[in-house]
């Protein structure tokens, strides 16, 4: 039986006694390179253990030289009754359980393949079915089903219609099955469409490369589970599934999807030092995390000057949070253009960011110091902000131009605002960017795009405007940002920093105005 795993890459590891069925896997893309190079390494040591049974496809299935076994397979195959063939004398195992598993899959995946593939004539389909019994004789018959370790198939490259169907049958039959397909190429969805293999997008698509070179560059280390980490393990298992509670760092691998709240004054009090997982709508999907995040412009004051300056006094003493009394926050003054054109070659030909690439680029250096979840969920957001098709976001055409300035202001921001992402724990404490804005002035394209990549990630971004200025709005789409309009508009009112200046006597608007 084909089950899935919220770990999969450790879950087939896993002996059969350890877990109540099979696993089938479809990898897609690479993701980080040398974690792939591990898992490559690890399979092939499983191919070489004596206790493990595993077949290794490289590239693709060898070609056949046995015209006569397939010309009786060709001889037997009109006369398969697929979907009774459990009620039927065909042998193909000496293992009587196998052969029932084997006719079982047969009787499963043959007749999904006729009516997917509508062959021409008989003899092609025929044929079809000739060539799925030869490889069921030549690589499966033998397979003893019986020993602690569940067989494994990995099939790793290009793939061809009928290897999608061997790859089905191998699962059906009961075989922890892997089709590795760093390309993203759509040819085995197309035919899966019994929804059998538990899909996994490592990372961006990525060129074919040679297995053995692959898996040669690849390290395999063993690891000894203590009975004490096991309890543990099994403890998390049970207080963090499903139960509504979180433990810290449990989403490192994790991502976010924010959902906007459309909220008033007295939300924004309520809610805004309130941790992620206590927010109306807040929810969680395997690893994607749905923090309730606040994009608010708060546009005039309060008519009592007092209520509004102890309001973004509260504000500021968020616990995460990066103050600014600037529209353009971040600038790429400091950065020559030729440092931001050569980010260019570091985008694939479908604009997503090429990760050994980029990780190369001088102007990544100091991303480099990070852990690599916080690299990864930094270009994943970028790669989702930046993509053809999510330009309904701004309110002007995004090029590479735009792509490589946005790449070079977030791998040189201040350590401020890196420091927001890299304790960004998803269910717990919202990173908070708070800009106050007395004058006219406007958005530039680059800030506007680092608003948006912190929205993306799930930030809380509020922006005071006393005046009431159009700014963000002549970038971003308004239906991003919720307005909250105030009852007065002030003009060139000034705000020291609530944390940094000191008051110079007791009166409270000394702590604000210069």
């Amino acid at each position: 039986m084909i089950i899935a795993s919220q770990s999969l890459l450790s879950d087939f590891l896993l002996p059969r006694a350890e877990r109540p069925g099979n696993y089938f896997g479809h990898l897609m893309g690479m993701g980080h390179t040398q974690e792939y190079k591990d898992l490559l390494a690890r399979l092939v040591q499983l191919a070489n253990a004596p206790l493990h049974q595993t077949l290794i496809f490289k590239a693709g299935l060898p070609t056949f030289n046995a015209p006569e076994s397939l010309a009786h397979f060709q001889v037997q195959a009109p006369h398969l009754d697929f979907g009774n063939l459990t009620r039927s004398p065909l042998e193909l195992s000496r293992f009587d359980p196998l052969n029932l598993n084997i006719a079982r899959a047969l009787d499963m995946i043959v007749p999904h393949a006729l009516a997917t593939e509508h062959f021409v004539s008989e003899d092609q389909q025929n044929l079809f079915i000739a060539k799925l019994l030869l490889l069921i004789d030549t690589y499966v018959a033998n397979v003893d089903f019986s020993k602690p370790e569940v067989p494994k198939a990995i099939f790793y490259g290009p793939i061809k219609r009928q290897e999608c169907y061997f790859i089905l049958l191998l699962a059906a039959i009961g075989f922890d099955t892997f089709y590795l397909n760093p390309t993203h190429d759509v040819t085995f969805g197309m035919i899966d469409t019994l929804g059998m293999s538990q899909t996994l997008v490592l990372g961006d698509p990525a060129s074919f490369e040679d297995f053995d070179d692959l898996a040669a560059s690849g390290v395999v280390i063993d690891h000894i589970t203590t009975a004490a980490r096991h309890a543990a393990d099994e403890l998390d298992a049970f207080m963090y599934t499903d139960s509504g509670l979180f433990r810290p760092w449990q989403f490192t691998k994790g991502t976010t999807h924010p959902l906007l709240l459309n909220a008033i004054w007295e939300d924004i009090k309520t809610y805004w030092d309130e941790p992620a997982r206590l927010r109306p709508g807040f929810k969680t999907s395997g690893q994607v995390v749905y923090p309730p995040v606040f994009f608010t412009k708060i546009s005039g004051v309060h008519m009592n000057l007092n209520e509004y300056f102890e309001g973004v006094h509260r504000l500021c003493r968020a616990k995460r949070h990066c103050f600014y009394t600037q529209p353009n926050f971040a600038n790429t003054f400091k950065l020559s253009s030729r440092d931001i054109y050569s980010l260019t070659y570091c985008l694939n030909p479908d604009k997503t960011i090429n990760r050994e690439a980029v990780k190369a680029h001088p102007l990544y250096k100091s991303m480099l110091t990070f852990r690599p979840e916080v690299q990864d969920f930094t270009l994943d957001k970028l790669d989702e902000l930046l993509s053809k098709d999510a330009s309904q976001l701004f309110n002007f055409k995004v090029t590479d131009q735009e792509r490589t300035q946005l790449m070079a202001l977030t791998f040189t921001l201040e350590n401020t605002l890196l420091n927001l992402i890299d304790s960004y724990d998803f269910p717990f404490d919202i990173p908070k960017l708070i800009l106050y804005i007395n004058n006219r002035a406007t958005f530039t394209i680059q800030s506007s795009m680092l608003l948006a990549l912190f929205h993306t990630m799930g930030f809380d971004i509020l922006l005071l405007c006393p005046n009431g200025a159009n700014n963000i709005e002549m970038m971003l789409s308004s239906q991003y940002i919720k307005t909250l309009r105030l009852p007065e508009l002030a003009y060139d009112l000034e705000l020291k920093n609530p944390e940094t200046e000191k008051p110079k006597s007791k009166s409270f608007f000394n702590k604000f105005f210069k």
